[in-house]
């Protein structure tokens, strides 16, 4: 029996439900409004209301098919954040600008960041080990900085990313980064060696 494609109008679900299930960093930014679903019989239109990240709007524009197999794409919004994303029953993608700050909860520490890291990440089948993307980074504070770009490509982390974030230099150029990702649970571990310049000699 196919149940979704007899379903119409629009449906209203709140969030609040989920808050257990966040991070415990964003538990206390999130306000969390409703989701709305407007049906037909062959797809869904979803969208965010009243619903806050950091004080700003949280948007969502998504959209669910059903016809030939579950299918899913759509737009998440944030000021400075635009994160695309399609998935099918083959791969899921995402891409775009994620704003340094929607990272303020977990950079609280380091001071006011601006800039941004432009994403980019394909993942086949949901597979963390069959996963490719990038990540390029242009982060600023007053006294600090990252910048660089890295790339993931079949599980394995490479690139060289430049930062002073956090009070010290680390210039990290590898071309292998020893990154691996454990199948079963599906954590990824990594190893980075940091290039250090060496201290000037004294004369």
């Amino acid at each position: 029996m196919q149940v979704l494609p007899a379903l119409q109008g629009t449906l209203h679900a709140s969030l609040a439900v989920a808050r257990p299930f966040l991070p415990a960093q964003l538990r206390p930014e999130l306000t969390l409004g409703q989701l709305t679903a407007t049906l037909t019989p062959t797809r869904a239109t979803l969208t965010l209301d009243h619903t806050q990240y950091l004080q700003q709007p949280l948007g969502l524009n998504a959209q669910l098919t059903w016809t030939n197999g579950l299918t899913a794409s759509g737009l998440l919004t944030h000021p400075g954040t635009r994160l695309r994303f399609a998935y099918d029953a083959q791969a899921l993608d995402v891409s775009g600008p994620l704003s340094a700050l929607a990272l303020r909860p977990f950079t609280a520490g380091l001071g006011p960041l601006s800039g941004s890291i432009q994403t980019s990440l394909h993942l086949p089948n949901l597979s963390l080990e069959q996963a490719s993307g990038s990540a390029r980074f242009d982060l600023r504070s007053a006294a600090q900085s990252a910048a660089g770009t890295l790339r993931l490509a079949q599980g394995q982390l490479s690139g060289q990313l430049a930062t002073s974030i956090g009070g010290s230099r680390m210039p990290f150029r590898e071309r292998s980064a020893g990154c691996s990702v454990r199948a079963r649970s599906r954590w990824a571990t990594c190893a980075y060696r940091t290039a250090r310049a060496a201290p000037p000699r004294s004369s």
